[in-house]
């Protein structure tokens, strides 16, 4: 019995804590000044549904590589990138704002950036006219380690990559 009159009173103590939470809250017009820091994943509620969103880190100076700032590629360049080594963005990211430019010889070689490998969410850049370059950007969604795939038809005499902001 003591022990439920103890819960009791603990609920009525976290009830009043929340209370005077949600009136400090009301009073500073729903905003919180300074700093707020947390490592859970953020989880907005919109009617009745959470959701996993995610803090979108723009970059002052583009990320770049010397891996991917122009060079040839081909199909045996399909794989992984490495966004940590290659462009040093931090681990476990969930997504980049990507710019991808390409050019070559050869018309309607098709070029992806991607999750992974099986991924159809992509940004997907063709070669259009020869020895012209055509870009494409947007944000590409990272597999669990942070990193994206990129994957081409053919081969390529320019391949850049800019990075321009995260996600995490």
């Amino acid at each position: 019995m003591i022990a439920d009159r103890e819960f009791a009173l603990l609920q009525e103590e976290v009830r009043k804590l929340r209370q005077r939470f949600e009136n400090m809250l009301s009073r500073a017009g729903g905003r919180i000044s300074g700093s707020l820091t947390f490592t859970g994943d953020l989880k907005p509620e919109r009617s009745g549904t959470q959701y996993t969103g995610y803090l979108f880190i723009p970059l002052e100076n583009v990320a770049t590589s010397t891996n991917w700032d122009g060079d040839a590629k081909t199909t045996s360049d399909n794989g992984i990138i490495d966004l940590s080594v290659e462009f040093g963005l931090p681990g476990n990211i969930r997504a980049v704002a990507a710019l991808f430019q390409i050019r070559d010889t050869t018309i309607n070689i098709g070029v992806l950036l991607k999750r992974d490998s099986g991924s159809l969410n992509a940004i997907v850049v063709r070669t259009q006219v020869t020895n012209q370059f055509i870009d494409n950007s947007g944000i590409v969604p990272c597999d669990e380690n942070g990193d994206i795939y990129f994957a081409t038809a053919g081969n390529l005499d320019s391949v850049n990559i800019l990075i321009t902001g995260y996600f995490i």
